[in-house]
């Protein structure tokens, strides 16, 4: 409608479509990196009149961190931001550990199950119809993939600190069916994969994943002595 021609003035909008163009993973990433920027800072600060003040005017709260990951909620997967949803769950790792008590522990599972990629696309069609409309094999490499290399950036991470992972052996088990991603069953276009690299992935994430369960099943054995 044109708000200058004459003719439109009394034109009544009877449909409007809204496009989502913009994919909410930034905003999810920007709004917990201010959240744990504050909590950083805080813990700087020496508490002063100054800063007292500055804490009140430039309060960042928690809100920020349930915010971004709502923001996931509207997460697609086979856009360009794949690289920052493993980022993303890097942060959210390390303000989970950062805020002891405040957040979940088990925060990346919670949030990985939100976004369906622990189910996997062949085994649950009605899952992946709801939350993927692509259905083509290199979508569905795409979704494995992503959920294992997250799994496997867990436990290491879990292997160095020594923290409980947010995919212990139980989670595996009971709420996991997806497979791992087999670059040699998948006809992968060579203009964006490189099919040696793809194959090396895959091939390290399975032998990976299957020592570091091993490893995580010492840790959370000696976390209840």
């Amino acid at each position: 409608v044109d708000e200058n021609d004459p003719n439109q003035q009394d034109t009544t909008i009877t449909k409007v479509e809204i496009t989502l163009t913009f994919d909410l993973i930034h905003l999810a990433m920007f709004l917990v990196m201010l959240r744990f920027s504050y909590l950083v800072i805080i813990a700087q600060l020496k508490m002063h009149t100054v800063d007292r003040i500055l804490l009140k005017k430039l309060k960042i709260p928690s809100t920020f961190f349930s915010l971004g990951n709502k923001c996931l909620g509207f997460y697609k997967p086979f856009k360009k931001s794949k690289l920052i949803l493993l980022q993303y769950f890097i942060l959210v790792k390390n303000y989970s550990l950062f805020s002891v008590g405040t957040v979940l522990e088990n925060i990346c599972a919670i949030l990985i199950k939100m976004i369906g990629l622990n189910r996997d696309p062949v085994k649950n069609q009605e899952i992946h119809e709801f939350c993927f409309q692509e259905k083509s094999e290199i979508h569905m490499y795409t979704i494995r993939k992503l959920f294992w290399v997250a799994v496997t950036m867990d436990h290491k991470t879990s292997s160095l600190t020594g923290f409980l992972s947010n995919f212990s052996t139980d989670f595996i088990k009971s709420y996991t069916d997806t497979l791992f991603p087999t670059a040699l069953d998948v006809n992968l276009p060579k203009s964006k994969y490189d099919h040696n690299i793809e194959v090396g992935i895959c091939e390290y994430l399975k032998s990976s994943v299957k020592v570091s369960i091993l490893f995580n099943k010492i840790i959370e054995g000696t976390s209840r002595l």
